[in-house]
C-alpha cells in the first residue's frame, strides 16, 4: 500500500484560528473575551459602594498585559511576523524573551481555540481517512506545522 503524508499549514485552520497576518486584528477581541470569561469565573463584588477585588485579578491583569505585549509584536507595521520576531530574539540570544514569546503565543492560541469551535473542514478530513474512531491507517502520516491544536481537537 502506498505511503501518504499530509502536510497541514496555516490555512488548514483558517475558519477558526487567525493566520499570522490576521493575529493583530483579532487579538483585541480575544483579550476582551478573556476578560469577560475571567470575570464570570472570578467575579468582583462591591460592599457599601467599595469594590472588593478578587484574588485572581492580579493574574488577569498580568495575562492581559502579556497579550497586549504579544499584540504589539504582531503589528505587521513593526515586525514582518511573529515568526520573524522570534527568530530575531533567538539570534540575539534573548532567551528569556524568546521563551516568554512562545508561552504567550501558546496562551493566545489556546484562548482562540477555547472561544472558537474547531474548523469544520477537519471533520471531513478525519472522516475520509479514519478506519475507526481511534485508528489511523498505518500508511498515513500527518505533519502539521500549525501553532494550534485544531487537528487534535
Amino acid at each position: 500500500m502506498a505511503e501518504i503524508t499530509f502536510l497541514l499549514g496555516a490555512g488548514a485552520s483558517y475558519n477558526s484560528i487567525p493566520t499570522v497576518s490576521e493575529m493583530f486584528d483579532r487579538m483585541g477581541e480575544t483579550i476582551a473575551w478573556f476578560n469577560t470569561e475571567h470575570l464570570k469565573i472570578y467575579p468582583s463584588f462591591t460592599v457599601a459602594g467599595e469594590s472588593i477585588v478578587n484574588e485572581k485579578d492580579d493574574e488577569r491583569k498580568k495575562i492581559v498585559a502579556d497579550l497586549v505585549w504579544l499584540k504589539s509584536i504582531c503589528n505587521t507595521g513593526k515586525n514582518f511576523s511573529v515568526d520573524t520576531y522570534a527568530r530575531k530574539l533567538q539570534i540575539a540570544g534573548k532567551n528569556d524573551e524568546y521563551v516568554k514569546l512562545k508561552n504567550v503565543l501558546s496562551l493566545y492560541f489556546t484562548l482562540e481555540q477555547r472561544k472558537n469551535l474547531p474548523d469544520v473542514r477537519y471533520d471531513n478530513f478525519w472522516a475520509s481517512i479514519l478506519k475507526s474512531r481511534t485508528k489511523v491507517p498505518d500508511n498515513i502520516k500527518i505533519i502539521s506545522w500549525n501553532y494550534d491544536f485544531q487537528l487534535e481537537l
